[in-house]
């Protein structure tokens, strides 16, 4: 851990999924916008990293290629988790309503 000033004495890497999961999706595929994040920071993730995500948001493989003009909101949502999920945040602040989600 790093030290930032007198203001955030603590570096935790955070991540943040959204009701609005949309509003943050790159176009393209599922695949890709899962992979974003870690290739930022020159991480590539391989296909059974992205499926694993996937099956973490509750998402079938089905879902790698899909585009976000064919998901719902929730699978979008599904998605954004997944992303979120990908550049393995020490916090992770959710905003969505979460009930129906299996935490293992």
């Amino acid at each position: 851990m790093g030290v930032r000033g007198s203001i955030c004495p603590l570096e935790i890497p955070v991540g943040a999924a959204t009701s609005d999961g949309g509003i943050s999706f790159i176009f393209g595929p599922v695949a890709d916008n899962i992979r974003f994040g870690p290739q930022l920071k020159g991480k590539n993730l391989t296909d059974g990293e992205v499926y694993k995500l996937l099956s973490l948001a509750d998402l079938d493989s089905s879902f790698y290629k899909k585009t976000n003009n064919e998901l719902s909101v929730g699978q979008t949502q599904g998605v954004a988790l997944a992303r979120t999920l990908a550049i393995e945040p020490g916090v992770m602040p959710i905003e969505m309503y979460v009930k129906s989600w299996r935490f293992e």
